[in-house]
């Protein structure tokens, strides 16, 4: 039940009547249970909803907390990318331009990333920060590690005006591998266990699962 109550400290359940934050909660109460019917669902090549992404984005998050206080040599420049991307994809999709929680996107990646911007940040700043990091990620530069950029995407999915969860998957779907691996590893630091294997039949979970 700690992971629900991680989702409470969040705020998320305070703020309206979203359907979608309960059905977060209730999968992340149960994540071993969860992340193996979502993995079975996707490889079935159904479409995941906006809280199974949002459960993903969230255990894959706390991986990347765990890895950078504990095991930094271990997460991979390309996994750290592939959540960029998986930000950007449906920072692309929101249904408005800008929102309350651009600050908040812009304050989570590195300072040397950022724009100089004399006004509140737009996202024109987000964007211009997110490529500027994935540009120092893919040249391997030294000491950029945008740990917090998980929680980026955990937050836009929770909170932004979004599309269907047809539009959120489509935008997803391309990066499911990468988002899927840092899953695995954040569910056994959060549980202490390892997730079943789940055989893949098709569509998006068909993937290569493997570590980059």
């Amino acid at each position: 039940m700690h992971l629900t109550q991680r989702f409470r400290d969040l705020r998320f359940l305070g703020r309206g009547g979203l359907s979608h934050r309960r059905e977060v909660v209730d999968l992340l109460a149960v994540p071993t249970e969860a992340l193996s019917r979502i993995r079975r669902k996707a490889g079935t090549g159904r479409t995941l909803s906006r809280a199974e992404w949002t459960a993903i984005a969230d255990v894959a998050q706390h991986w990347l907390e765990t890895a950078a206080m504990t095991y930094p040599n271990r997460l991979s420049p390309d996994l750290l990318i592939a959540v960029l991307d998986a930000f950007s994809a449906v920072y692309d999709v929101r249904t408005v331009p800008d929102t309350r929680h651009d600050p908040y996107y812009l304050g989570n990646l590195p300072a040397e990333c950022r724009p100089a911007i004399d006004e509140a940040p737009t996202s024109a700043a987000v964007r211009t920060a997110v490529a500027e990091t994935r540009r120092r990620l893919r040249e391997r530069v030294p000491g950029c590690f945008p740990w917090l950029a998980g929680r980026n995407l955990r937050v836009l999915l929770a909170e932004d005006p979004l599309p269907g969860a047809p539009a959120i998957h489509r935008a997803l779907r391309p990066h499911w591998s990468g988002l899927w691996r840092l899953a695995v590893d954040g569910h056994k630091a959060l549980t202490g266990e390892v997730l079943p294997e789940v055989p893949a039949a098709r569509g998006v979970g068909a993937t290569d699962d493997r570590r980059l």
